[in-house]
């Protein structure tokens, strides 16, 4: 399905959505309605050809104050023009013969509508540390205010390589070639996004491939993000590919708290091979699919109608500083990437096959949990699965997570013999209507205090769409990683201190939540507060002496082979292969074997 097809079946729900703003009126500078049509007479084809360009210039112009708008902040006034742009030009004077020239002009601007108008989202719990910063190329030229103008003249511009996209050296694109020559942060940008591409090419490569494109579109991350899949922008753009939430959702991108597809190199792929096949057949040009890829269809088409031309370099002054550098940038670094030493860059590095396992995860899981129980570094998992934030997957909805290539039979196994309640001690869930915090904590094991405190709450009131962090069966910390190390006196005891809980304290010292409660007759949902003392059921040290002198342990009902194993400070790999263990399935009354080198006090 082509991006305009995609605009048409919106439609419907678009002029909804606009109509709940409708009454907020567009900026006072809006063009207002003035024709030189008498419309009470019948209309010839010379009058209808005249309305639909005097319409579509107002149309056009409605569109032009909505994008000022968004960039400003505005987005209910950006929402209103789009409406009002969208309005004019579906509103026909009687008679009128609708052409496909003008169903597709129709298309175009519904497409673009659905970009602008929407509000910024509320940051998530965690985005700060989530998403750094790291311009394109080409938003660092936009903040450094730099237009670039033919340079006065070119001595020995660059040789064109043999390409499938329209390459040319003209002073626009030997001004960036000198930029990545010569010393300066162009250059940094460019060698780092090299040194990164080697790992992506071939991926890229072979979507490329299958939709029939061009080879060297492969290098456009080089400008858009240097090929890091945690881009963010200042425009909210995100991923390798630098896409926005409305386009990214446009194209089938999941953007969610917890998941956000952007970020996905493969996934983003997908949609960025499909965005600018429908981009190139929209324009029929590659220059201009590109220039529209960077700021949208409708500046590109604006910029056609008024410099009267399909060339880009005829009509680049009418659009927008950043595109207009874009396409020459973009040309440039393509020379560059396709010869690199002869511009002094080391080539890329040989990319390691995209090779993994998948494996569907139905519910909340911490990426913590799985590494432990796989044997394998969380930063592995955490490479493999860039677009879940925050180590965690979303509850109640299949997640398809990779996995190290070999690991997936064993992921099955863990994910069927551990309770779903153990794969994760929280979730991050999106409000809907109607609920409240009570109802949440009894639908999740948890209570109203611990989610309060887990999302900084001063008070009861939550709003839908709002994404709350609940910590399960009483567990309020919301960081995966492994608490700082505490003391436990000599009579095995330990002094509760502030902002403790159950769950930190039992992950400190290597036992589990039941078998802390358990020592101290006590539930989990039961409140501790600084200066109580709790009873450590078998420190470390105790537990690993104690498993010295037997060698052995009696499963328990409830056990794991995770609870095990973090009970005497093991993996879980570690005791399979200690008890030639293939699955993960243990039962009541199983005797297991410790591994000696675990038993060490």
């Amino acid at each position: 399905m082509s991006r305009a097809d995609r605009a048409w079946q919106r439609l419907p729900a678009l002029l909804t959505a606009a109509s709940l703003v409708g009454a907020i009126a567009c900026s006072s500078t809006a063009p207002q309605p003035v024709t030189s049509i008498n419309l009470s007479t019948p209309l010839t084809r010379a009058d209808f050809s005249a309305w639909e360009e005097e319409t579509r210039d107002r149309a056009d112009a409605l569109m032009d104050l909505a994008q000022a708008s968004d960039a400003q902040g505005a987005p209910d006034d950006a929402a209103a023009c789009a409406k009002q742009a969208l309005e004019t030009a579906l509103s026909p004077p009687n008679g009128y013969p609708v052409t496909a020239v003008y169903l597709d002009y129709i298309a175009e601007l519904l497409a673009e509508s659905t970009l602008v108008g929407v509000a910024p989202t509320r940051p998530d719990v965690g985005d700060a540390a989530d998403q750094p910063n790291e311009e394109g190329l080409l938003e660092m030229a936009a903040a450094d205010n730099v237009d670039v103008e033919p340079a006065p003249q070119v001595e020995e511009p660059a040789a064109v390589p043999i390409s499938d996209l329209p390459l040319t050296v003209n002073p626009q694109v030997q001004h960036f070639l000198d930029a990545f020559t010569h010393e300066s942060e162009y250059r940094r940008r460019l060698e780092v996004g090299l040194q990164r591409s080697g790992h992506y090419l071939p991926m890229i490569l072979s979507h490329l491939s299958t939709a029939d494109l061009p080879s060297d579109l492969a290098y456009l991350p080089l400008i858009e993000s240097a090929f890091s899949v945690k881009a963010y922008s200042r425009a909210r753009a995100m991923g390798m590919w630098q896409f926005i939430a409305s386009t990214a959702r446009l194209y089938g991108l999941r953007v969610s708290p917890l998941v956000d597809e952007r970020r996905d190199p493969e996934r983003a792929t997908e949609a960025a091979v499909a965005h600018l096949a429908d981009l190139y057949s929209t324009f029929g040009d590659w220059n201009l699919a590109l220039a529209a890829y960077n700021s949208g269809a409708g500046n590109v088409r604006r910029a056609i109608r008024r410099a009267h031309s399909h060339d880009f370099w005829e009509i680049r002054r009418y659009l927008p500083r950043e595109t207009r550098n874009y396409v020459p940038a973009f040309l440039a670094s393509v020379i560059v990437a396709k010869n690199p030493e002869k511009y002094g860059f080391e080539p890329p590095p040989d990319g390691s096959p995209w090779e993994y396992d998948e494996v569907t995860v139905p519910d909340a899981l911490d990426l913590q949990f799985l590494a432990d129980n796989l044997g394998v570094p969380a930063d592995r998992l955490r490479e493999l699965n860039p677009a879940v934030r925050r180590d965690l997957t979303p509850a109640g909805r299949k997640t398809r997570l990779r996995l190290p290539a070999g690991t997936a039979d064993e992921a099955q196994e863990i994910l069927q013999s551990v309770p779903r309640a153990k794969w994760a001690p929280r979730l991050v869930h999106t409000v809907r209507r109607g609920e409240s915090l009570y109802l949440l904590a009894r639908r999740y094991g948890s209570s109203v205090r611990a989610i309060r405190q887990a999302n900084g709450l001063h008070r009861n009131l939550i709003h839908p769409g709002q994404a709350l962090i609940v910590p399960r069966l009483g567990y309020s910390s919301v960081n995966t990683a492994r608490p700082a190390r505490r003391s436990v006196g000599h009579s095995g005891t330990y002094q509760v201190r502030s902002n403790d809980t159950l769950w930190d304290i039992a992950r400190s010292f290597d036992v589990t939540v039941d078998h802390l409660c358990a020592a101290n007759g006590i539930t989990r949902r039961a409140t501790i507060r600084p200066g109580q003392t709790l009873a450590i059921p078998g420190s470390p040290r105790e537990t690993r002496r104690i498993a010295a002198v037997h060698h052995t342990y009696r499963v328990r009902r409830g056990d794991t082979l995770y609870d095990i194993a973090r009970r005497f400070g093991t993996s879980v790999p570690a005791l399979k292969r200690a008890n030639g263990i293939r699955g993960s399935r243990i039962h009541p009354g199983d005797v297991l074997r410790i591994p000696r080198s675990q038993l060490q006090g």
